[in-house]
């Protein structure tokens, strides 16, 4: 109980409704450190620390090979095909960051954000529709 408790005031926070939410951002860092899960619902469980140390390793691992890609080709834009490991986590922090836009729960923090513009990431992309000709 004390744990909904928690994410439903994160949430609230996160959502502007500072007030309400009874918590700060103190608060959140430290419950993420103690390894909290800290997106609201069912489906989401505790986080012991080691979990969330490799996330981390994970997303910087993933950052790096960016920061390289975005060197060699002048664009953090990874190409669509073949398909790798990188397009899909470019692909993951988009949908993260239309989480964020919308309020949810997202993994995509302020500092991540800042790394990845430091590649000029392009965080929406538009959608381009052809005619069957054009195809």
């Amino acid at each position: 109980r004390w744990v909904q408790v928690q994410r439903r005031n994160i949430k609230l926070y996160r959502q502007g409704d500072v007030e309400q939410a009874n918590i700060d951002e103190d608060r959140i860092k430290q419950l993420i450190e103690l390894g909290l899960d800290v997106r609201a619902g069912k489906r989401h469980k505790y986080r012991r620390r080691a979990d969330a140390e490799k996330i981390d390793e994970s997303w910087d691992d993933y950052y790096q090979q960016l920061k390289q890609y975005f060197h060699e080709h002048d664009t953090s834009n990874v190409r669509a095909k073949p398909y790798t490991p990188l397009r899909g986590w470019v692909v993951k922090q988009r949908r993260e960051y239309e989480l964020l836009k919308e309020g949810k729960p997202s993994d995509l923090t302020a500092e991540r954000m800042a790394k990845l513009s430091e590649v000029k990431f392009t965080f929406a992309t538009q959608k381009v529709l052809y005619t069957f000709e054009e195809r």
